[in-house]
């Protein structure tokens, strides 16, 4: 979906799948106002352990990195939890956030990080 955001989307599933805003809500521990509030974009996308969940919720685990994709754009960042990774791991991390933030990760860089991830 070409210039969606995260909110239409995940409400669109939600709704396709015929799904009430307070089974979700019950679903992910939260209040209908919190899940509405997402929906109608007028709060962040969840974190990645509040949106797999949701995905869940929701029955649309094959949209996930869709709507992981929209939830990033949206934020125009991500949290990386490091605590279970090497320190060579976070040095490499940061350095491709630096690569980032300078916009000189390429279309083939990224291209090349997946495949390895693969």
């Amino acid at each position: 979906m070409e210039g969606a955001k995260f909110g239409d989307r995940i409400r669109q599933l939600r709704k396709d799948k015929k799904k009430k805003l307070r089974d979700v809500a019950s679903a992910l521990g939260v209040s209908v106002v919190y899940v509405s509030d997402v929906e109608r974009n007028r709060r962040t996308p969840p974190r990645i352990e509040v949106l797999e969940k949701w995905v869940e919720a929701i029955e649309a685990g094959q949209h996930f990195e869709e709507l992981v994709a929209l939830a990033t754009d949206s934020r125009k960042r991500i949290n990386i939890k490091v605590d279970r990774v090497s320190p060579n791991v976070v040095k490499t991390l940061l350095r491709l956030q630096k690569v980032c933030e300078r916009g000189e990760l390429t279309e083939e860089m990224a291209a090349k990080i997946s495949q390895i991830l693969s």
